[in-house]
């Protein structure tokens, strides 16, 4: 097309210059001959001639002939008739020539036009070698109207032109050679393939066409509309540049296109629209402004992106452009509706920068990439699933197949997670520095891992960790390093901690601490069922409830029971009001809240001040004042204890040291009162210098208070004891029978 404008304006030129020449050769040779008789003229005509023919040369070289078959001057109007008329214009010194015939053509001499009303045909000839592409070929049109002093051509007649990277046609059509500027006035056609003849045309249309030569541009005006393979674009006026005989870029305003194939299909638009192209006219790029979109259709989704600016990249797959990027920017909104049924949750990302690559073919989108701060918001599509919402500074999605999420990457990440509509409960919150999740083959999520100063919330259940992973398929969250979880009955600290998302159970493991109303507790272990009701602490566990405590291998708690049991190594401590503390040791224990009773058993070793009690079995009782407060543990004084199987009693005040022996011991703490019976009951009271005094009976009652002893023996059998005094006096004896 480039070469069109000179190229017609040489053929102007040589048509009006030629009928100009022959209009002067005619009068001078009239003024020569004026003594001839010449043969006699239609009255309406200065000259006629036939089979006439005129050239011009330059150097001695033709540039430029005109043949007509006729040749008629009318006086009045004053206009040459030319008939048959065919003009050569040369190229160089090589016999090549651009062929203009018309079966018809007229100029008016006043107006200084020459119009051919028949058809034209304008015929160029061969391309030199070395020159740009873009030429024109060939034009057919008819009507065509020359200005004599401007050479501007024009008609109002369908015309249809030949190109070597294309053809043409439109209605109408003008050149002005002084502008070198062409228009095509309406209903235009341009089909251009390029250098490559194999190459797929773009079919351009437009309302109407102006291309300026000098300028390398073409102007589409009032409406345009491009069509290539499956693509096509429309929109208001357009600007085209051209480089070396290809179309390069293409400018349009109010702009949507399509590229519509048998199983995808990708719709965009703008206000503004600029089509970068390469050889072929295969587009390589788009980029569109101001209410820029971009739809991607497939059989498994529908992917939907919104933006202030949109730049789409294309690669050339067997000659047909495929979508392989797009670029948003500016209020950019990236929105993913399944087409597959159980369908997953609706996705709306939105960013300042949203990236989208597509998998070859550009069927469907691989990764979605936000290069600022955004939102990613799930929204359900069954009652099953739940809404959830996340932000983040970075993030990036990457896709399976039939348009499923397949892997999430996000950081600086908080998100919020309502419940499913079919399951109420309270909104789940959390934050970390980094985030990554995993989902199945239907874009369900399977696994979700969240790190660097993680947070959670679900009411007023909280925590905290480095680390924090969800099993979806289980429900379970396993925090780690530092890990922290509380609500507000209290807290647990450990190195990892697993909780159940379902029921609410836990496993903590690691340094675990925990404050749990009304305890506190330490252990390598942690297990909680039944909403907490249920606690059991591994491993040099230990359970501190007020002033008491209670350690031991494994100690397991019935919140709603009021129960604990303590196996192996149990040491419990309890402390009375007197701050006097009982030390048990044991091999296990059982306690009951509501009887208020601790049961030991296994080698049990009982210590207060200045007293010992060593047993297979004992029961503690609490006092019962402290007792009637609800505890988790015992959570008071010693009030008695019951000790049983080789109990042995040691009780020392000051250089004085009585020991009992019997199979079962009765201990009252208030009284000092110690009850010995079973497999022959002994007390011995031993001191410096002293003789011991043995006591031996059924049943041996002894307060320690007042320094007091009761012997019940049987008949058979009569009780006896010795009682030595620090001074010197008579022997004392005590026979009882019970």
């Amino acid at each position: 097309m480039r070469r069109f404008g000179p190229v017609l304006a040489l053929i102007i030129a040589g048509l009006i210059g030629g009928v100009g020449y022959l209009y002067w050769l005619t009068r001078q040779r009239q003024a020569d001959q004026a003594t001839a008789v010449p043969p006699a003229l239609d009255q309406s005509l200065n000259s006629q001639a036939k089979e006439w023919a005129w050239s011009q040369t330059v150097g001695g070289r033709t540039v430029v002939e005109v043949r007509a078959k006729d040749f008629r001057q009318v006086k009045d109007p004053p206009v040459i008739e030319l008939n048959g008329v065919e003009l050569k214009i040369f190229h160089g010194e090589e016999q090549k020539f651009d062929r203009v015939s018309s079966a018809k053509a007229h100029f008016s001499i006043p107006e200084g036009k020459m119009v051919s009303e028949g058809e034209v045909d304008i015929k160029l000839g061969e391309v030199p070698e070395g020159a740009l592409a873009g030429r024109l070929m060939n034009i057919h049109t008819a009507g065509v109207t020359f200005e004599n002093k401007t050479g501007r051509a024009d008609t109002d007649q369908h015309a249809t032109f030949v190109l070597d990277v294309g053809d043409g046609e439109a209605d109408g059509a003008t050149y002005d050679p002084q502008m070198r500027e062409l228009r095509l006035k309406s209903n235009v056609k341009l089909n251009w393939r390029g250098k490559d003849p194999k190459a797929l045309p773009m079919l351009i249309q437009a309302g109407e066409l102006i291309y300026k030569e000098a300028e390398h541009k073409v102007w589409l005006l009032g409406w345009s509309k491009f069509m290539r393979d499956k693509l096509t674009m429309s929109g208001g006026p357009s600007i085209i540049t051209i480089e070396d005989g290809n179309l390069r870029l293409v400018e349009t305003v109010q702009a949507t296109g399509v590229d519509k194939h048998p199983d995808r299909t990708v719709e965009f638009g703008a206000e503004q629209l600029q089509i970068i192209l390469a050889d072929g006219a295969r587009i390589e790029k788009i980029t569109g402004q101001t209410n820029a979109r971009l739809t991607s259709i497939s059989k498994t989704g529908r992917t939907q992106v919104r933006s202030q600016r949109l730049d789409l990249s294309f690669a050339d797959e067997k000659g047909t452009s495929v979508l392989t990027k797009a670029l948003a920017t500016g209020a950019s909104i990236a929105e993913s509706f399944p087409l597959v049924d159980p369908k997953p949750e609706n996705r709306v990302l939105k960013s300042d920068v949203i990236e989208l690559k597509m998998k070859p073919g550009g069927r469907e989108v691989a990764t979605m990439d936000t290069h600022a701060s955004g939102v990613l918001d799930f929204l359900p599509n069954q009652v099953t699933q739940r809404k959830r919402h996340l932000e983040a500074e970075r993030m990036n999605i990457r896709y399976g197949a039939n348009n499923q999420m397949e892997y999430f990457r996000a950081v600086k990440v908080t998100t919020r997670t309502d419940p499913a509509a079919q399951r109420p409960g309270k909104p789940q919150t959390t934050s970390s520095e980094n985030m990554e999740a995993g989902f199945d083959a239907k874009g369900d999520l399977a696994r979700l891992e969240q790190w660097g100063n993680f947070r959670y919330q679900e009411g007023d259940r909280q925590a905290l960790a480095q680390r924090a992973v969800l099993d979806q398929a289980r429900n379970l969250m396993t925090l780690t390093s530092d890990a922290r979880v509380w609500d507000a009955a209290g807290s647990t600290d450990a190195e990892s901690i697993v909780i159940n998302q379902t029921n609410g159970d836990t496993v903590a493991q690691g340094r675990v601490r925990t404050v749990r109303d009304p305890h506190r507790a330490i252990a390598e272990r942690m297990v909680t069922s039944g909403n907490n009701a249920k606690i059991r602490y591994q491993g040099k566990a230990t359970v501190w409830q007020n002033d008491n405590k209670l350690d031991a291998e494994t100690i397991d708690i019935d919140r709603a029971a009021g129960t604990l049991v303590a196996e192996e190594r149990v040491v419990s401590m309890l402390q009375d009001k007197s701050k006097v503390v009982t030390v048990i040791r044991a091999a296990h224990m059982n306690y009951s809240d509501k009887q208020k009773v601790t049961y030991y058993s296994g080698d049990v070793f009982l210590t207060r001040p200045q007293l010992t009690v060593k047993s297979k079995k004992l029961r503690a009782y609490l006092v019962e004042e402290d007792a009637e407060r609800s505890a988790t543990l015992p959570d008071s004084g010693l009030d008695r204890a019951f000790a049983e199987g080789n109990v042995e009693i040691v009780q020392t005040n000051g250089p004085r040291t009585r020991q009992g022996f019997g199979e079962a011991a009765d201990y009252y703490v208030t009284d000092g009162k110690v009850i010995l019976e079973g497999g022959a009951p002994q007390l011995t009271e031993t001191q410096p210098g002293v003789k011991p005094n043995v006591t031996k009976g059924r049943r041996l009652t002894w307060l320690a208070n007042s320094d007091k002893l009761t012997v019940e023996g049987a008949d058979e059998a009569p009780g006896s004891s010795t009682l030595r005094r620090k001074k010197p006096q008579p022997a004392a004896t005590a026979n009882t029978k019970k």
